[in-house]
């Protein structure tokens, strides 16, 4: 489910607030299961999303419509109907906690922020 994220898509159902260019180019949505540190017998899930730009709390919903599909409480072709033009906030997911969110890299073009 996590490949449909990728490319450019308008995202208006993955964002908590309105926002005037819902699109967003997402390059990768990697899941990986990873053990705790310190506790190797508790297990984790690892969400890295890389993208162009994101809005108010895409990557939350983004993470918690993957658990709802894991779940099997949400079908994997809600992605593909949340990404149309126009769709409803409904058709995502729920929106994961931040507990856990890292802020992990941020980059820029070079001589963007030169003087």
């Amino acid at each position: 489910a996590a490949t449909f994220f990728q490319g450019t898509h308008n995202f208006a159902a993955f964002s908590a607030a309105e926002d005037r260019n819902p699109s967003c180019t997402i390059a990768a949505v990697d899941v990986n299961f990873r053990p705790f540190p310190g506790n190797e017998a508790r297990a984790g899930i690892e969400v890295i999303v890389r993208g162009n730009r994101f809005l108010y709390r895409m990557v939350r919903i983004i993470v918690g419509t993957l658990v709802e599909i894991g779940m099997g409480t949400r079908e994997v072709s809600a992605v593909q109907a949340a990404l149309q033009d126009g769709a409803k906030r409904q058709l995502a997911g729920q929106t994961a906690p931040a507990s856990g969110l890292t802020l992990a890299e941020v980059t820029y073009p070079a001589g963007l922020l030169t003087d």
